[in-house]
């Protein structure tokens, strides 16, 4: 058969109500991200003002490390220094400017600031010259800052969407798509929008996986030391939910000196698993004699077990940030080479191939259902977090509305995503078309013979057809946001049927009129042609497979004798 459509296109422009609508959906995350942003950056420049201070000499009067509650779960290090400033003599017992008194669930950490600090020993202080009564003993580490990244994609999100929705219908006169893609704009982006995925997972996989690895590393290296256990037990850390750890305190002797740690591995923290902790904790009753190993380069460090445990492999989530965050860096040089209006070039023609030639489906149906199997996951385990974190709080009796209202629509998308993994599992289950042409491209003006076969049950498709399509595709920027818009510009019906029997095969031959555009692929711009495959299916998923075929312009001598 031959086909020739003239190109046509349609479109309106987006109501207002529909730009309100979205400016509220933008404006929730550009709510959120301020308001996180605003009490992050609070805590940052209030920690960072010790830095701004003056350096000054003081003499430490007293220190100790103790217990900081009778439950022996968590120890405290505490000062008294002197110092002078302006011809005045002045003391404190500020530790930094979060922490007056320095706490830690680890005892080696106290053990340790009591050994840097010893009674008449000299140090250095920092002094507000505004208020000279104000001093710290030590600056806190800047490195909260990264977290403002977070809040500030949300930003990011909401201000560049209400940008878009407004600036995108500012205009009424209706123009190609391709005219509002304009080189590499908004493609920029991108890198630094996945950067904050790769820096924010990089930061968690070096603090819950990297750095204990090194240090159980470096422990292979380090004596046993006999130890004696002083007490063990469960400790539990409520919050919004109840979380245990194993706090052994052992007591034990290197350098001539009696120390003491509660440190069991080097992975620390809490989680939830009651029985897994009740376990370790009975194999080291109090009174009992045990081996710990000591760090000989610092003694207060020591630990109970040194081995890789199964715990430890949590410590690896985190890499799906760093891959999600470096895969889609890479995504974005690489749209950025390609943009390149020196590389943009028609598609060219490889060898000929005799005979009839099977097409590759543009997307498996597998690869289908593990993207949105992988989109579920990532989208509801972030999600989820602060659903346990909500739901915590209703069984407490302290629900808060607002956290529970805000997580609302978060919550549907991710049910969203479940019915996706639902429905996409289902399809592959449909009838399988197997479609074969008679050469690899087709030249604008020829004619392409099309062969099918379906495989698996196809008494259950209600219709079947082949659709030849072509659509114009661009990438652009509109305000912040990167958008990739798609045009349907011809779009034919080769074959169609109702009767089940005509789909299990058959061919049909389609010549493509020279008046419309071959395949293009200038980076952001692109022309392209699909072989749809469709059958309606009853009370299941419908028959939906594509398959990209390569249209070449007309040679030269056949442009001229078309005209």
């Amino acid at each position: 058969m031959s086909v020739n459509i003239n190109l046509s296109s349609s479109g309106k422009a987006h109501g207002i109500g529909g730009k309100i609508f979205s400016t509220l959906f933008f404006l929730v995350f550009a709510a959120f991200g301020l308001g996180f942003t605003g009490l992050l950056g609070y805590a940052v420049l209030d920690a960072a003002r010790p830095y701004f201070w003056q350096e000054t000499a003081c003499v430490v009067v007293a220190s100790s490390a103790d217990n900081d509650d009778t439950s022996g779960t968590s120890f405290k290090f505490t000062v008294k220094y002197e110092y002078e400033y302006g011809g005045k003599k002045y003391a404190s017992e500020t530790y930094s400017r979060n922490n007056k008194v320095f706490t830690s669930s680890e005892y080696g950490e106290v053990a340790r600031l009591a050994e840097t600090y010893k009674p008449d020993g000299k140090a250095n202080c920092f002094v507000d010259p505004a208020n000279p009564g104000e001093a710290v003993l030590a600056r806190e580490g800047l490195w909260i800052g990264l977290l403002l990244l977070l809040p500030l994609v949300f930003v990011g999100i909401g201000v560049g969407g209400i940008v878009g929705v407004w600036r995108g219908g500012a205009s009424g006169r209706k123009e190609s798509i391709s005219a509002k893609a304009s080189g590499n704009t908004g493609k920029w982006i991108l890198i630094p929008f996945f950067g904050v995925f790769f820096l924010m997972g990089m930061a968690f996989l070096v603090a819950f996986f990297i750095r204990p690895m090194i240090r159980i590393a470096k422990a292979r290296d380090w004596p046993a030391v006999p130890c004696t256990v002083v007490s063990s037990e469960v400790s539990s850390h409520s919050g919004k939910s109840t979380t245990y750890s194993v706090n052994i305190l052992y007591s034990y002797e290197f350098g001539g000196r009696k120390r003491k740690s509660n440190s069991y591995d080097f992975l620390g923290g809490s989680s939830s698993g009651y029985d897994s902790k009740k376990a370790v904790v009975d194999t080291y009753p109090p009174g009992s004699t045990r081996v710990c190993y000591v760090n000989p380069a610092d003694p207060t460090e020591a630990v109970l077990c040194r081995d890789l445990t199964a715990t430890m492999w949590v410590g690896l989530i985190p890499l799906v940030f760093v891959l999600i965050g470096a895969g889609g860096m890479v995504y974005a040089v690489r749209l950025l080479v390609r943009g390149d209006p020196a590389r943009s070039k028609t598609a060219e023609l490889p060898r000929t191939i005799d005979g009839m030639i099977p097409l590759k489906s543009s997307s498996s149906r597998i690869g289908r259902l593990f993207g949105v199997m992988f989109a579920a996951v990532f989208w509801n385990g972030i999600v989820s977090i602060f659903v346990a974190l909500a739901v915590a709080g209703w069984k407490k009796g302290a629900g808060e509305w607002g956290l529970t209202i805000f997580l609302v629509p978060f919550v549907l998308v991710g049910l969203g995503f479940i019915v996706g993994v639902v429905y996409e599992f289902l399809a592959l289950f449909n009838p399988k078309p197997e479609l074969r042409v008679s050469r690899p491209e087709i030249r604008l003006g020829e004619e392409l013979l099309l062969k099918w076969q379906t495989k698996g049950n196809v008494n259950r498709l209600r219709d079947f057809e082949v659709i030849l399509e072509a659509s114009e595709e661009a990438r652009y920027r509109s305000g912040k946001s990167t958008s990739t818009a798609k045009q349907v510009f011809f779009k034919a019906v080769m074959f169609r049927t109702e009767e089940p029997r005509q789909a299990l095969g058959g061919q049909i031959g389609v010549t493509i009129s020279p008046d419309l555009m071959h395949s293009f692929d200038g980076g952001n711009n692109k022309i392209v042609w699909t072989l749809r495959i469709c059958g309606a299916i009853d009370r299941w998923p419908d028959l939906k497979d594509e398959y990209e075929i390569t249209v070449l312009p007309m040679l030269p001598a056949e442009v001229a004798h078309h005209e």
